[in-house]
């Protein structure tokens, strides 16, 4: 499988900053795994419009995956 590209929409790094740093971390990490697998087992479709939530300790990202384009655009880092 070919990898994704990663686009964060602008409000996106904002929000991660406002994460505690061992949380940050794991978000980050948990968004840069996206490049090879957009849909891991944990992610859910929370849409009709395709957007796609994944869970990180108490956290969750908000994303949308464009197979055609290989993207994965970052939506939202929203505390559960």
């Amino acid at each position: 499988m070919d990898s994704f590209k990663i686009r964060l929409h602008l409000s996106v790094e904002a929000e991660i900053q406002a994460v505690p740093f061992p949380f940050r971390r794991q978000i980050n990490q948990r968004i840069m795994r996206l490049k090879g697998d957009p849909l891991p087992e944990d992610a859910e479709l929370i849409s009709e419009q395709e957007k796609y939530s994944l869970p990180v300790h108490g956290w969750r990202v908000v994303y949308e995956v464009d197979e055609a384009r290989l993207l994965v655009t970052i939506c939202a880092v929203l505390r559960k």
